[in-house]
């Protein structure tokens, strides 16, 4: 989907949706009550792995939610039918407008806006055409990729038609992030580089996601960064304003910080 062009005051890019309806519902009313204008609900199917089912994968995250129920039986596969996880991407998830309070944004004469995104792990190149062909792709608003390593994010350099948005696990090594001449091709191109805060919200990853931050602000010279929550809760939500303070924290100063999570960089 062609979001450039939008121009949103604040934007909340990555809402986790696990799979509970009602807990992505209350994180959307509560980034809607901060001051948020425009909200991403992000499902992240994580790493594409060709002979992992997604259903494998998605029983891991909601597994907790739903305990009273037994998990899905598993459909015989035959050797000559491996239907790889590129092949089984999931529903876009958005939530029912009706249901939100949206007086606040309405007396500012602004419009809410709701996005559908996906989010997975790159590791293999031999899945990479299957995916960005897969025409349930296509369903998603945004597509945000995560590259395993640097040969990964030289790959994507010449796949930018079909991503939107690049991002990383900032409390893990992040073993591309001093690349920062493929970054800028991929930048240049329109895409966005993404780090989320909520993970460094805790004290034993704070460190390490001050440090991934830094560096891609750097390898980027403060261009084309989204800030994001990667909030799979309410509690790990920050409003508008405590970002942008947060930021500082990362190197993004003034007005950077501001269009950081805006959403025009889409």
């Amino acid at each position: 989907m062609e979001v450039a062009g939008n121009t949103f005051h604040y934007a909340e890019l990555n809402i986790r949706h696990t799979g509970n309806a009602d807990r992505t519902l209350a994180m959307v009313k509560r980034a809607v009550k901060m001051g948020y204008d425009t909200v991403a609900i992000n499902i992240d199917i994580g790493d594409i792995v060709p002979s992992e089912s997604i259903d494998e994968h998605m029983l891991s995250q909601t597994s907790l939610e739903n305990t009273d129920k037994p998990p899905p039986k598993k459909k015989p596969r035959k050797d000559e039918d491996r239907k790889g996880r590129e092949q089984q991407l999931p529903e876009p998830f958005l939530i029912n407008e009706s249901q939100l309070d949206l007086s606040d944004l309405q007396r500012l004469g602004k419009k809410f806006r709701q996005f559908s995104r996906i989010t997975f792990t790159l590791n293999d190149a031999t899945v990479i055409h299957n995916i960005f062909n897969n025409p349930r792709l296509r369903r998603f608003d945004l597509v945000a990729v995560r590259p395993g390593d640097v040969s990964i994010l030289t790959t994507l350099t010449r796949k930018t038609d079909a991503v939107d948005i690049i991002t990383m696990n900032p409390e893990t090594h992040v073993s591309w992030l001093h690349k920062s001449k493929f970054m800028e091709m991929i930048r240049a191109e329109g895409v966005g580089f993404e780090f989320t805060y909520a993970s460094a919200l805790l004290p034993a990853n704070r460190r390490a996601c001050l440090h991934s931050g830094r560096f891609l602000i750097r390898g980027l010279r403060g261009r084309g960064v989204v800030v994001s929550s990667g909030a799979s809760s309410m509690y790990e939500l920050r409003a508008p304003v405590d970002v942008m303070n947060m930021s500082i924290l990362w190197g993004i100063q003034g007005d950077h910080a501001r269009l950081a999570i805006s959403g025009t960089l889409l």
